[in-house]
């Protein structure tokens, strides 16, 4: 792997697949990145592991490590996508002498910035090296910085260091950019100096919203009355567009789950499906739901657009409807939605994995064509005149 070209993602659960992470990465979360390789490191003694991802160039390196961390859901859970520069990337170099202020002067300095201490670095590396890797950092995530301070304790063989810089914003975000990242062995710690470190803002790159079907179910689980039974409605929201299909998988379910349980339907409205699960026992009622809630889970993206956006998209739909998924097509189904102005994309999640990345492929295809058509028409209103000229 060329290391100037690298990335690591620190903490990521064992179960997450590289392929998924390609995906993500390759998404417009970060740009639609060409992704090299990918290289996993699991930690001892953990369900974690630690991803090195390569990409095309150095500059490509440097523009993911700037994005801001977000959450993204693999099926088995929320995971806090957070890429920084491998550390491999920094090269030692020694810089000019910088100007020595005086004390008094520096700490009249000091009173007016805003400190992001950063905790528990390893002494593996020169000096030299750690202030070049932390002032690339900063300099990748900050406009403008007042200084960098690092300090070793004897006694705990570690290094601490200090980040002044000009805007209680850039030091908070630094602070979460670095707090939870990994440098070899060492989990790094980090906050604002004088405050407690704040928690890392989820936000996504993408000016677009996820949204999983919710399963609403009755809180009591009660016995009727003659029967002796337990049951509960589960019922799956917002499904009618897969409405088919979804009761498709309720009789494979039937079948895998034992005749002693009864899944029926129930009067539906507003765009839900509902079922009532009728079983002999208290913990059978909760194996079957378990089961359904893992097979039938309605996942919907929306991609939102300004006004005038949305007026491009509505007449590109015929083009976006020729996007089609590789295979299993019954299970996706896109839609404008005009009162929200958004592109919505909704999936049928079963828990198969192949057809989990072909939905985060699907949802790419999707993104980046309207990506790519809405810069074109831009570019056209800006280039756009009486006549064209051909060069």
């Amino acid at each position: 792997m060329n290391s100037m070209n690298k990335v690591e993602l620190v903490k990521i659960p064992a179960e997450v697949d590289s392929e998924d992470l390609k995906i993500v990465f390759e998404s417009n979360a970060f740009g639609y990145q060409t992704v090299i390789d990918v290289q996993e490191k699991p930690l001892e003694n953990s369900k974690l592991k630690n991803v090195i991802i390569e990409l095309e160039s150095a500059e490509a390196a440097k523009q993911v490590a700037k994005s801001a961390p977000f959450s993204f859901n693999f099926g088995s859970g929320e995971v806090l996508i957070r890429p920084v520069l491998y550390f491999d990337n920094i090269a030692s170099q020694h810089k000019p002498n910088q100007e020595v202020k005086p004390e008094k002067t520096f700490k009249k300095e000091l009173a007016k910035l805003y400190t992001c201490w950063i905790g528990n670095i390893p002494n593996k590396y020169a000096e030299d090296k750690l202030e070049d890797f932390f002032t690339k950092q900063v300099e990748n995530n900050s406009d403008k910085y007042h200084s960098i301070k690092l300090i070793f304790i004897k006694k705990h063989n570690k290094y601490q260091c200090f980040i002044n810089l000009y805007s209680h914003q850039e030091a908070e975000s630094l602070a979460q950019h670095f707090n939870g990242s990994k440098m070899d062995d060492s989990v790094l710690e980090a906050c604002l100096r004088g405050f407690e470190s704040a928690e890392a803002k989820i936000q996504s790159q993408s000016d677009s919203e996820s949204d999983s079907s919710e399963f609403d179910q009755e809180t009591s689980c009660a016995k009727t009355s003659k029967e002796g039974k337990f049951q509960k409605i589960f019922r799956i929201s917002k499904s009618k567009n897969l409405k088919a299909l979804i009761k498709k998988q309720i009789d494979e379910i039937k079948l895998s789950i034992g005749d002693d349980i009864l899944v029926n339907e129930e009067f539906s409205r507003k765009g839900n499906l509902s079922f009532r699960v009728v079983a002999p026992s208290e913990a059978k009622l909760s194996d079957a739901l378990a089961k359904l809630k893992s097979k039938l889970n309605v996942i919907r993206k929306k991609i939102k657009f300004s006004e005038k956006e949305y007026a491009q998209i509505q007449n590109l739909k015929s083009q976006l409807i020729q996007i089609k998924p590789n295979r299993n097509k019954e299970f996706f189904n896109f839609y404008l939605e005009d009162r929200s102005k958004c592109v919505v994309i909704e999936f049928l999640d079963t828990g198969d994995k192949a057809l989990k990345r072909d939905y985060f492929n699907y949802l790419n295809q999707i993104e980046k064509f309207c990506d790519e058509k809405i810069e074109s028409q831009k570019e056209i209103s800006v280039c756009g005149s009486d006549h064209f000229e051909f060069f």
